[in-house]
């Protein structure tokens, strides 16, 4: 499974896992953390001018799980 983020400029961050491998909260919640370096290290225009990142997600269980939602306060 490819996990992929990127926006209008191009990929940011990407996770390649095996094939038995599913994306749990715990998982989401370590690539956003992951996510966040990654946007400071390729894009650090987001933060001089202190733009906010938009995620796009579909609801499932692993995107709205407490600690993700708990990380994604943190890193806001």
């Amino acid at each position: 499974m490819l996990s992929i983020w990127w926006n209008q400029e191009g990929v940011i961050f990407y996770e390649v896992m095996k094939l038995s491998e599913t994306i749990t909260a715990d998982r989401c919640r370590q690539q956003m953390i992951k996510l966040d370096r990654f946007v400071k290290d390729k894009r650090p225009q987001y933060d001089e001018r202190h733009d906010k990142v938009i995620l796009q997600h579909n609801n499932a269980r692993p995107h709205v799980a407490k600690t993700v939602q708990e990380t994604l306060q943190v890193l806001n």
